[in-house]
């Protein structure tokens, strides 16, 4: 696999769906969902670490290096969010098999899959040691924690939510947030209407516009942590996981400021003049 410095990154909700690919880039990589949570674990040499939110199985002195970064990750995301006093209802179980080829053999997914997020409830993570690993588990973490928190509800118009805070927490914890600044010159000349942000289904959609559609997602998402404030998102996701869609949602979270999601695409667009 080849991986430059415009690679995005994958998304996960309800089935695999790929790296999208920047203009100069042929790298196809990509994460998906396990349908349950029972995938066969790892051979001779495994270790087992038990930390605060995770059970992490990895090979050797890996473990626990493993399960240090899911917690380092899982402490960002839940800052980013302002859900600092989130506990997932047990530690996730995480995998982390020795090589590409362990992984694909065991969980039966494709070559080009990375990782996977169980769709049981369970939150449990598959997926293969490398070096972009860190990042990887940020990445699934933050599926499994953001939709433990929404009970699992989450329809298909608010799916650029889940894929656009995936992203920007993969970016931040593998340092790449730059990527972004390649496409904001795309997103200021032809961003995709909301809309067509809410009801677009990138895997069906040419390579050009599923690439503009997370980093769009990506845009509005860091624009609602980074502008609006953290408490403020947390109050934001709480109402969806109380049941509001986003309009009022929005008014919740952020009075004074922004009454409708049209009101913060409208603010985000202005912010890439």
């Amino acid at each position: 696999m080849r991986i430059t410095s415009l690679v995005l990154l994958a998304v996960v909700l309800g089935a695999c769906v790929p790296y999208p690919n920047a203009p100069d880039d042929d790298s196809s990589s990509l994460v998906g969902k396990a349908v349950a949570s029972t995938y066969t674990g790892l051979g001779e040499g495994a270790k087992v670490v038990k930390s605060q939110h995770f059970k992490l199985a990895a090979y050797g002195d890996d473990a626990q290096k493993d399960s240090d970064a899911a917690e380092t990750d899982f402490t960002q995301l839940v800052q980013d969010i302002g859900l600092v006093t989130f506990l997932p209802i047990a530690p996730y179980k995480v995998v982390v098999y020795g090589s590409q080829d362990e992984y694909r053999k065991k969980t039966g997914q494709a070559d080009w899959s990375i990782g996977v997020v169980a769709t049981d409830g369970s939150g449990s993570i598959y997926t293969y040691a490398s070096d972009r690993l860190p990042g990887v588990l940020s990445h699934l973490i933050t599926d499994a924690v953001v939709m433990e928190y929404l009970n699992q509800q989450l329809v298909d118009q608010q799916r650029w939510l889940l894929e656009g805070l995936e992203t920007y927490e993969e970016f931040k914890t593998e340092n790449r947030r730059g990527i972004y600044d390649g496409f904001t010159a795309m997103l200021t000349a032809q961003p995709i209407p909301l809309d067509q942000l809410e009801n677009m289904y990138p895997p069906d959609e040419r390579g050009y516009e599923v690439t503009l559609w997370y980093a769009e997602a990506y845009g509005i998402i860091r624009w609602f942590i980074e502008s609006g404030g953290k408490i403020n998102f947390a109050t934001f996701l709480g109402a969806i996981h109380d049941g509001d869609n986003f309009d009022q949602a929005v008014q919740t979270a952020y009075p004074g400021r922004w009454n409708t999601l049209a009101d913060v695409f409208a603010d985000w667009q202005r912010s890439l003049q």
